[in-house]
């Protein structure tokens, strides 16, 4: 649920990427109601402990307001100007 560009330390050492590989991390949507089984039931824990906690924290920082408000009413993050750190890298490594 993180931001488009963020976390990219921690999936580079949980997969074992190496720095000299282009590594993207892309946000995409949540809805809660167009999960179903045991997928919903799961969100829905999260959505409810988590986001309880994160209503609750005094000083949210924006990255953490915004996986707020995917929780609560849902989102679609997948956008055009999330691509552009892939174009410029795409576009560089053609030349």
């Amino acid at each position: 649920m993180g931001q488009t560009g963020t976390q990219l330390k921690e999936v580079r050492e949980k997969n074992h990427i190496p720095e000299a590989t282009a590594l993207f991390t892309l946000q995409g949507n949540f809805d809660l109601k167009k999960l179903h089984g045991v997928y919903r039931m799961m969100m829905d824990i999260m959505v409810k402990t988590v986001g309880k906690a994160l209503e609750n924290k005094a000083d949210r920082t924006e990255e953490e307001d915004d996986m707020l408000d995917m929780m609560l009413t849902g989102s679609e993050r997948v956008k055009a100007e999330n691509l552009s750190a892939v174009l410029e890298w795409y576009e560089g490594a053609k030349a």
